[in-house]
């Protein structure tokens, strides 16, 4: 199970972990948001993984170990860090 925290006022994004397949799935809410940067840092900060995407996006995560993570969405309009932990 995961947690999920958000930063920002407006909540632009979902996001679900699906334990069963080691997913993460993240829902913009806005279809007009276009491409988006998507980087998950480490509790440290450091980027672990990173992509661009149109849509909503799935994250594979089995390769994670258990711990905080940090899932940074980006595009022109959108500025959004979000918490997950993975156990």
């Amino acid at each position: 199970m995961d947690n999920t925290d958000n930063n920002s006022n407006e909540k632009i994004t979902n996001i679900f972990h699906n334990a069963e397949n080691d997913k993460i799935t993240i829902i913009l809410s806005n279809d007009e948001i276009g491409q988006v940067s998507v980087a998950v840092l480490d509790s440290q900060g450091t980027v672990i993984s990173g992509n661009k995407f149109m849509g909503n996006i799935h994250l594979k995560v089995s390769c994670f170990t258990g711990g905080v993570y940090y899932i940074k969405i980006e595009s022109n309009d959108v500025n959004e860090l979000r918490k997950i932990i993975i156990v």
